[in-house]
């Protein structure tokens, strides 16, 4: 739902997947490009190379810290998810440093 209201906005829309057969759907919901899960899946570093305006994270832990820190100054994150678990291992620096709500 998100790659398709994003895009239809005029978004740049990265989705990511760990079904690499889903990426012509997401492709065709809107999606500009489409990364593999494991990009994302790993332990975050406090500040990752600024990489997105926002995003939206329905799985939480490792992936939402590295969405955290590769978001750029000023972006916004949506957490509305915990499938890859509970726990966030990822420091303030996003929040301090570059102002991510």
């Amino acid at each position: 739902v998100a790659v398709s209201i994003l895009s239809s906005l005029g978004y740049h829309v990265v989705a990511s997947t760990g079904r690499n057969a889903e990426s012509p759907y997401l492709i065709n919901l809107g999606a500009a490009e489409v990364i593999s899960r494991d990009e994302l899946n790993q332990p975050a570093k406090p500040l990752a190379k600024e990489r997105w305006a926002g995003g939206i994270d329905s799985v939480g832990s490792h992936i939402l810290a590295n969405v955290l820190s590769m978001t750029s100054y000023g972006g916004a994150v949506a957490a509305c998810g915990l499938a890859g678990g509970m726990d966030l291992p990822s420091s303030v620096a996003p929040f301090i440093l570059r102002g991510v709500s």
